[in-house]
C-alpha cells in the first residue's frame, strides 16, 4: 500500500518538476515567437499576438504551480519513505546533508524567479530596453537552475541508497559523483522527460475555445503542433538516454527488470510500449492538425509512462537496498 502510495505521489512529483524545469524554456520560445508576430504586418487584427501572450502567460503561471505542487509531492514521498522505515534513503540524506541545504536556497531562487517573470506580464515597459532582454533572462535562469541542480542531486542520492555507507561527501566528492555514468544518463533521461511534458502542456493550454472564436485558429493549431513536437522530441531523447541508464545500472537491477522480478519487468515492458504508441501519435499531432482531444489523449498517456517508469525504478531500487548491519562498529542504520 505505502509504495503505491509512494510511486503515485512519486510520478506526479516528477511530473509538476518537469513541467516547472521546461515551461518557462518553452515560455521563452512563445515570447520570441510573439515578439515577431508583433512585428509582423500580417497580424493587422492583434489575434496572433494576443493568443502567444496568454500562452505564455498560462504556461509560465502552469509552471509556477508545478513548482510548489512538486514540492508537496516531493515531500509527501519523503513521508512514505519514513512510513516505510527506509533508512537507506534516510543515510543517503545524511551524506548529503550540505547539499540538499544549498539545495533548499537554490529552490527558493526558482520559485522568486519564476514569480517575477510572471508577474512582469503586467508591465507594458517589458519589450522596451533593457527590460526586452530581462524579462526572458528571469525564465531561462530559473529552468536551467532547476535543470542543473535537481535531477544530478537526486540521482545521487538514489545512488547513495544502495551504499551501506554513512560518511558525509564533501564537495570533491559529490562532484565526482556527478560525472559518473549512471548519474549522467539519468540526469539525461530527467531532461528529455522534461521536455515531452513541457511541450504536451504547451498544446494543453492553447486549447481553449475562447480563443479560437475570437479569431486565430490556425495559430492555436500550429502551437499544439509545436507542442507536440516539443514533446515528441524529448520523448525520441528519452530512448538513447533510456537504454544507456538501463546499461549503467547494477547487476542486481539489470536482471530484476529482465526477469527475476516480474513487476519490475512488466512496468518497464508496458512503459516501453506505451512510448512507441505515444510517439506515433505525437507525430501524427506534430504534422497534423491536433484536436484538442488528440493532446488530451497524448497528456494521458505520457502520465501513465512516467507513472509505470517510476514504478519501474522504484522496484529496481527495492531489489539492490542494502541490508543493515547488525555491527555496531560497521555503522548500523537507524529508521
Amino acid at each position: 500500500m505505502i509504495d503505491g502510495l509512494r510511486v503515485l505521489t512519486l510520478g506526479c512529483h516528477l511530473m509538476a518538476v518537469n513541467l516547472a524545469s521546461c515551461g518557462p524554456l518553452l515560455c521563452v520560445w512563445l515570447d520570441w515567437r510573439g515578439a515577431h508576430c508583433r512585428r509582423s504586418s500580417r497580424d493587422s487584427g492583434g489575434h496572433g499576438v494576443e493568443i502567444l501572450e496568454r500562452t505564455t502567460q498560462r504556461l509560465a503561471t502552469a509552471s509556477l504551480i508545478g513548482l510548489l505542487v512538486g514540492m508537496l509531492l516531493g515531500a509527501a514521498n519523503a513521508g512514505w519513505l519514513y512510513a516505510a522505515h527506509r533508512s537507506d534513503y534516510l543515510a543517503a540524506a545524511t551524506r548529503l546533508r550540505t547539499r540538499f541545504e544549498w539545495g533548499g536556497a537554490e529552490l527558493l531562487f526558482s520559485i522568486l524567479l519564476l514569480a517575477l517573470y510572471r508577474v512582469w506580464f503586467r508591465a507594458n515597459s517589458r519589450y522596451q530596453g533593457w527590460q526586452r532582454w530581462c524579462h526572458p533572462l528571469l525564465a531561462v535562469t530559473a529552468a536551467t537552475n532547476l535543470l542543473y541542480h535537481f535531477p544530478p542531486l537526486f540521482s545521487v542520492l538514489a545512488e547513495l541508497a544502495t551504499h551501506n555507507e554513512r560518511e558525509v561527501l564533501s564537495s570533491v566528492e559529490f562532484r565526482s559523483w556527478l560525472v559518473r555514468p549512471q548519474i549522467v544518463a539519468k540526469t539525461a533521461h530527467v531532461w528529455g522527460a522534461s521536455l515531452s511534458v513541457a511541450g504536451i502542456a504547451l498544446s494543453y493550454l492553447v486549447s481553449s475555445r475562447l480563443w479560437i472564436k475570437e479569431g486565430g485558429e490556425e495559430l492555436c493549431i500550429s502551437i499544439r503542433a509545436w507542442g507536440a513536437r516539443w514533446c515528441l522530441l524529448g520523448t525520441i531523447a528519452q530512448i538513447p538516454t533510456g537504454l544507456w541508464l538501463l546499461s549503467q545500472l547494477s547487476p542486481i537491477q539489470q536482471h530484476a527488470a529482465l526477469g527475476t522480478d516480474p513487476w519490475a519487468t512488466a512496468f518497464l515492458s508496458v512503459s516501453v510500449m506505451a512510448t512507441f504508441l505515444g510517439m506515433n501519435w505525437m507525430a501524427q499531432a506534430a504534422l497534423g492538425r491536433p484536436t484538442h482531444r488528440d493532446v488530451v489523449r497524448i497528456l494521458l498517456l505520457v502520465s501513465a509512462i512516467i507513472l509505470l517508469m517510476t514504478a519501474t525504478l522504484v522496484r529496481l531500487y527495492q531489489s539492490s537496498a542494502p541490508v543493515p548491519s547488525t555491527d555496531t562498529h560497521a555503522g548500523q542504520y537507524h529508521g
